[in-house]
């Protein structure tokens, strides 16, 4: 630390600003959140306040050397925004071999309904290696989200991806020039809307549905 901080009202309270480092730091302890590994990063920190995860709120510039995800030590990543408990406002990068994008806008997962409303350039994700996904799978593309809530079964909202490439197996590959999906729900009931515009495919269901259970209805 290298940094200005008052701690007289308590930790949830507190309020800092200055230079940060922090080398093997145990996010998932922290946050409770098992997901979380180890992060080593350095950055500065600009009108910070709270020191526990519920409260913690401060502008931060950072270049994280590694950040642990799921089993998978991500590195080479850059950040620069407004940090809060579970909400994210701003920029960030990232690009090692198995990962590589850029990101601005804001993930929000602190109210009941967690909200997506962000732009992504990606050049490569490859889901497998990242242990996102059980199947070998490496995604690209342009994707602008303005979505809202957890599950795919209760997204309102709309997503639109360009330029989009899945390699299937590191053989089989896919390309597809822009999809746009949007869902509502039309009542208290249940019923929703949801659509697909692409140049592969274009679909509009309307009423009570589980989306991810349609293909497998359908087939």
């Amino acid at each position: 630390l290298d940094m200005r901080m008052n701690l007289k009202e308590g930790r949830a309270r507190a309020n800092y600003s200055g230079n940060l480092t922090l080398h093997d730091f145990d996010l998932g302890a922290w946050t409770g959140n098992t997901d979380f590994g180890k992060v080593t990063f350095t950055s500065e920190v600009i009108n910070g306040s709270g020191l526990t995860g519920e409260t913690v709120n401060a502008i931060m510039v950072a270049n994280i050397e590694h950040f642990n995800f799921k089993g998978y030590d991500y590195k080479n990543a850059f950040l620069e925004g407004d940090l809060r408990w579970n909400r994210f406002n701003g920029a960030f990068s990232i690009g090692d071999e198995n990962i590589d994008f850029g990101f601005r806008g804001e993930i929000n997962l602190s109210g009941g309904v967690p909200t997506y409303e962000f732009s992504a350039s990606i050049n490569k994700i490859d889901l497998k290696d990242l242990n996102l996904a059980e199947k070998d799978l490496t995604l690209s593309g342009d994707i602008t989200l303005d979505l809202r809530n957890s599950t795919l079964a209760d997204l309102e909202g709309q997503a639109r991806v360009t330029r989009f490439n899945i390699l299937h197996n590191q053989e089989q590959r896919y390309e597809v020039d822009s999809i746009v999906l949007s869902s509502r729900f039309l009542d208290s009931q249940g019923n929703k809307a949801f659509a697909i515009r692409s140049d592969v495919l274009q679909a509009d269901l309307e009423g009570r549905f589980d989306i991810q259970q349609v293909p497998e209805a359908l087939i």
